[in-house]
């Protein structure tokens, strides 16, 4: 699902006009000259963004019916990426109703400022880039909201049953508003009904699948991973009904009062698929998984604040479901260790992250308008039973985080994301908190 950039070069009428970093600019009219001139620019373009974008052919654009032509071209488009190198009015541009990132070469803006430099302060959509990793991270944010409008979220155990509620969901409408995702209801007792219509020789085939590919097998017996995969493969096979993307689950009351088995490891194997997946009904955990999942392009570790230390500002994350993917989805997995749920039954599984690595966390309040977002390096990974995976992350100030932050559930992913968070909870009307 890459999304579709619309290079469309302004040249207008009178030649290309190139600045340099000593301030000085070159002109260039004659025809061979300028054409050899901006084939170097396209190709430098598409040699430079590395960011998940598909860009379409270029339109080169001169006068009032290149415009029209380029407005044809950019029909399957998601955004335009407009180059100037000279100057035209621009203005029919505004009513195509895409996103326009501005450019003007490297660090020489004049040109942009000049054709959009006004018209961005009263209109949205419209972002000047300074250099090539401005567009990137722009692209990547129109990506991320493209990803969001394209979200499907299935919450299993939805509704709740009396004298039950999902203390961290959103307004769906002010979701459906604000991000753009939809949301899919479905009754545990569905989930329940679907596991046994689960090809018993295909479970044993992902069953066996895991056991071979863990590091280390502790106490889960055959018969209890056999069962984690069926549940797996029936998780699986309602969200590809649904046609959804991401879930939350009441895993709770799936476990307590429907005696199905932890879905911890079958969750654990879908956010390494790319199904942001969160535990306990929270809807709001899961939005930030999914923001920061977005951006990093991986899979992200939700967990309990379990210990915030003032004197070496360290915070304790822990959790049971955890991915092997952290350092993205391209990238080989961590190894694993087959362990069971608190130190009861089931399967969970113990994966060793990082240390050292840079990370983001982010709690998403549950009402929308903010975002808590810090970074901070891991700097421990332990097996603590109950939850399983406990990272230690080092931060700035811990006592500041619990003042300020908006619930327990955080999602950490790989990577310093600070950036690009704050730019796309701009861009979604979300405030952010730093601590």
């Amino acid at each position: 699902m890459e999304i579709k950039v619309k290079p469309v070069i302004v040249l207008g009428r009178h030649g290309g006009w190139f600045y340099r970093s000593d301030g000085a600019a070159e002109t260039v009219a004659d025809g061979d000259a300028l054409a050899l001139k901006i084939a170097q620019l396209s190709k430098e373009l598409r040699e430079e963004l590395q960011c998940n974008a598909a860009l379409l052919e270029d339109t080169l654009v001169r006068n009032e019916n290149d415009l029209v032509e380029a407005k044809r071209e950019a029909l399957e488009a998601d955004a335009l990426l407009v180059y100037l190198i000279g100057a035209m009015p621009l203005q029919p541009l505004f009513k195509w109703g895409l996103p326009i990132v501005a450019f003007s070469g490297q660090h020489t803006p004049m040109l942009a400022l000049y054709a959009f430099g006004v018209e961005r302060h009263g209109r949205t959509g419209i972002t000047i880039a300074l250099d090539f990793r401005d567009i990137e991270e722009e692209i990547q944010l129109l990506d991320v909201k493209k990803k969001l409008q394209k979200a499907r979220i299935a919450l299993f155990g939805f509704p709740p049953p009396l004298f039950s509620r999902w203390h961290h969901l959103p307004d769906l409408e002010l979701a459906r508003e604000k991000l753009g995702v939809e949301f899919s209801p479905v009754e545990l007792r569905e989930l329940v009904a679907e596991m046994p219509m689960v090809d018993k020789g295909k479970a044993q085939t992902v069953a066996e699948r895991w056991l071979q590919e863990a590091k280390e097998v502790v106490e889960p017996s055959m018969t209890e991973v056999v069962d984690a995969a069926r549940l797996f493969l029936a998780l699986g096979n309602m969200l590809e009904q649904r046609k959804a993307n991401a879930m939350a689950i009441n895993c709770l009351e799936l476990m307590n009062s429907l005696k199905a088995p932890p879905p911890c490891y079958a969750m654990s194997r879908l956010r390494d698929e790319g199904i942001h997946a969160a535990c306990e009904s929270d809807v709001s955990a899961l939005l930030t998984m999914m923001l920061l999942g977005y951006l990093a392009d991986g899979p992200a570790f939700m967990g309990n604040i379990v210990l915030a230390d003032p004197e070496s500002n360290i915070l304790m994350v822990s959790h049971c479901v955890v991915p092997t993917r952290m350092a993205g989805f391209s990238q080989p997995p961590r190894c694993y260790t087959l362990r069971n749920y608190h130190g009861s039954h089931g399967v969970t599984a113990h994966v060793e992250l990082d240390t050292g690595q840079e990370v983001t966390i982010a709690r998403l309040a549950r009402n929308l308008d903010k975002i808590v977002v810090l970074r901070g390096e891991l700097v421990d990974c332990r097996d603590t039973t109950a939850c399983r995976t406990t990272i230690s992350v080092r931060v700035s100030d811990v006592r500041k985080f619990v003042q300020c932050t908006l619930g327990n559930h955080h999602a950490v992913v790989y990577g310093n994301h600070m950036r690009q968070a704050k730019a796309l909870s701009q861009a979604l009307g979300i405030l952010t908190v730093e601590p």
